[in-house]
């Protein structure tokens, strides 16, 4: 026992290989117990940090979702509209036809006006000439006594100064009456 006792209180006394090694072994299970229980609180950590991420990604692709509904609706709606702009569209392109199919039936009917009144404008001339002619001569009839045979009425009635007829009167009415019409219609610089 005398060497046992001796053995055990070398061991004890001097360093051995054996003794280095276990504290070796226990400096490496305190540093790995150390490592262990940093990896584990980083590892909590990161779970964490995962659900939380995890939930606002679950956050973000509902508003996605919502987001993507919406845009449809708007899309739906711009569509829609788009229709509707192109309906209008369609229907003024047919309103401006037909304004300028009007313009264009107004523009002829005033040409033909035109051409009425200048027609009518001459008759009368025509008229009031032959009118005029005819005074002159009852008048020159009547001054040198010159027996006329009328259908009625005497020749001494007639009179010696001229007289605008009635119709010339009338057709002034009328040409302001139409020129009148045609600036209200057509507006003053149409011609």
């Amino acid at each position: 026992m005398k060497r046992w006792r001796h053995f055990a209180l070398s061991k004890l006394e001097s360093p051995t290989s054996e003794s280095v090694t276990t504290i070796s072994l226990t400096n490496r299970i305190e540093f790995e117990t150390t490592q262990l229980k940093s990896t584990r609180e980083r590892l909590a950590v990161l779970q964490a940090t995962f659900e939380r991420e995890e939930g606002n990604e679950r956050i973000l692709r509902q508003s996605q979702q919502d987001i993507e509904r919406q845009l449809e609706k708007l899309q739906a709606e711009i569509d829609r509209q788009c229709g509707k702009l192109a309906e209008a569209t369609q229907a003024y392109e047919e309103a401006t036809k037909s304004v300028e199919e009007q313009r264009d039936r107004a523009r002829k009917t005033q040409k033909q006006l035109d051409k009425a009144l200048k027609e009518i404008a001459s008759w009368n001339d025509e008229i009031e000439k032959s009118d005029s002619d005819r005074h002159a001569i009852y008048r020159r009839c009547r001054l040198e006594e010159i027996d006329l045979p009328l259908v009625s009425g005497r020749l001494d009635k007639v009179p010696i100064e001229e007289v605008r007829p009635l119709f010339a009167i009338l057709a002034d009415s009328r040409k302001r009456v139409i020129s009148i019409w045609r600036w209200t219609m057509m507006g003053p610089n149409i011609r």
